[in-house]
């Protein structure tokens, strides 16, 4: 059922308008086409094979697969149970910053956080100015816009230097 902008079914709403459109189209082609492919379970009609594959796989299966190991909390999809623990239980995911708080769903981005960001102190500085950079790449980009002359002697560093955890200064 459509109300104003929004897209009411049994499952939620939406308000973005490519979903609003993709939806009303699979919703459409439920009631009028004759090629689609059909949920064995449920009836729902799909245009796309790949579609009624994730339909089938995360919708339709009554269960869901991924649960949350500090409360009852389960979801359909691993990105939202993600989103699921950062929200909810930051102390107990290991990937909390210990100096500032933030939280990132990944170990190695509050690594590189602990690294470059959170020390406060810039360790890249370009070789022709007093510019200094959080991670060598920024020094890159810094060195081909502002240096052009030089940006292939730098690349040529940058490239037999990229694995090495170089401090400039």
């Amino acid at each position: 059922m459509i109300v104003g902008q929004l897209s009411i079914n049994l499952k939620g709403t939406t308000a973005k308008k490519p979903e609003l459109k993709r939806h009303d189209n699979i919703m459409l082609s439920s009631s009028h086409s004759s090629d689609g492919k059909t949920c064995s379970k449920c009836g729902r009609v799909y245009n796309l094979k790949g579609s009624l594959n994730k339909h089938e796989k995360y919708e339709c299966v009554g269960a869901t697969p991924f649960k949350c190991f500090y409360c009852p909390r389960t979801a359909k999809h691993k990105y939202n149970l993600l989103n699921h623990v950062v929200r909810l239980h930051p102390e107990r995911d290991g990937k909390t910053c210990s100096k500032c708080g933030r939280v990132y769903n990944l170990k190695g981005s509050l690594n590189r956080h602990k690294k470059y960001e959170c020390v406060g102190a810039t360790p890249f500085k370009c070789f022709y100015c007093p510019r200094t950079a959080k991670h060598k790449y920024n020094l890159l980009n810094h060195v081909v816009r502002l240096h052009p002359e030089r940006a292939e002697e730098f690349k040529q560093w940058y490239d037999t230097n990229r694995s090495k955890a170089i401090v400039l200064h």
